[in-house]
C-alpha cells in the first residue's frame, strides 16, 4: 500500500507545476513577443514609427487617439493581446488614463483575430461576419468611450502605467535591461495568474461556472458538452477555451 503524500509535498509539487505551465507559456508568449519588441525598436531608431503612426491617425483620431497608437491596436489585431502590450510599452507614448482606457478596451474587443476567428468558424459562425463584429465592435466601444470621458472630464490626468519600457531615444544596454525586467514581470503574473486558477479549480469555481454556463447555452441551441469552452475560454481565453 502506498504512503499518504503529505499535504506540504503535495503544495510543493502543485507549486512545480504551476511553475513549470507558467515557464512554458512564457516562452510561448516571448516567442511572438521578443520579434515585435525588437522591430519596434529598429523602426524607432529608423524614425519610422511617426510615418506608420501616420497612416493609421485619420481612423485612430476619432476614437480621440494619437495616430502611433494604432500601431499597438493593428498589432494587437494581428498576433495577440501581448504582442499589442508589447508595442504599447515599446512606444511609451504619452496618454491620459481616459486614452490608455479606450485604447486597451478596443484591443480586449478585437486581438488575436487569424486564430481566434478561425475557431469560431470552426463552431460554425461565419469568418467575415464575426470579423466585421469584433473589429466593428471594439472600434464602436472605443468611440463611445471616448465620447463619454470627454464629455464628462473623467480620467484625464496622466496614464500611469504598471509595465515601462525605455524610450526609443535611450542606449542599446539600457534598453535591453528594460525588456528583461518586463519580461520577468510577465513571467511573475502569468504564475500568479495560474495559481490563482489551480485555487478556483481546485476549491469548485470552475466547475461551478460550467454549470451555469449550461442553460444558456441550451437557449442557444448548444449541448451542455460544450459548456466548458466558455467556462475556461473566459477565464484563460478563446485560444484555450477552443483547444478544450
Amino acid at each position: 500500500m502506498s504512503k499518504p503524500v503529505s499535504w506540504p509535498n503535495r503544495l510543493a509539487r502543485g507549486l512545480a507545476e504551476v511553475a513549470g505551465q507558467s515557464l512554458r507559456t512564457s516562452f510561448d508568449l516571448f516567442k511572438v513577443v521578443v520579434p515585435i519588441i525588437i522591430v519596434i525598436r529598429l523602426l524607432g531608431q529608423l524614425g519610422w514609427i511617426e510615418y506608420l503612426g501616420a497612416a493609421l491617425t485619420p481612423a485612430i483620431e476619432l476614437v480621440g487617439l494619437p495616430g502611433q497608437t494604432g500601431l499597438v491596436w493593428a498589432t494587437a489585431m494581428v498576433t495577440s493581446l501581448y504582442g499589442g502590450a508589447a508595442v504599447f510599452v515599446s512606444l511609451a507614448a504619452p496618454l491620459t488614463a481616459a486614452q490608455a482606457t479606450v485604447l486597451t478596451t478596443m484591443m480586449l474587443i478585437a486581438h488575436g483575430l487569424p486564430v481566434e476567428l478561425r475557431i469560431a468558424q470552426k463552431a460554425g459562425t461565419r469568418f467575415r461576419v464575426m470579423a466585421l463584429i469584433r473589429i466593428g465592435g471594439a472600434f464602436l466601444a472605443g468611440l463611445i468611450l471616448s465620447r463619454i470621458y470627454t464629455a464628462g472630464g473623467w480620467l484625464q490626468g496622466a496614464n500611469k502605467a504598471v509595465f515601462s519600457s525605455a524610450g526609443r531615444g535611450d542606449s542599446w544596454p539600457g534598453w535591453l535591461r528594460s525588456q528583461g525586467i518586463f519580461m520577468l514581470k510577465v513571467v511573475i503574473i502569468i504564475f500568479a495568474l495560474m495559481l490563482l486558477l489551480r485555487i478556483l479549480k481546485a476549491i469548485g469555481v470552475m466547475g461551478l461556472l460550467t454549470r451555469l454556463l449550461a442553460p444558456g447555452l441550451r437557449l442557444l441551441g448548444m449541448s451542455r458538452d460544450a459548456a466548458p469552452v466558455p467556462g475556461i475560454g473566459m477565464p484563460r481565453g478563446i485560444t484555450y477555451g477552443g483547444g478544450r
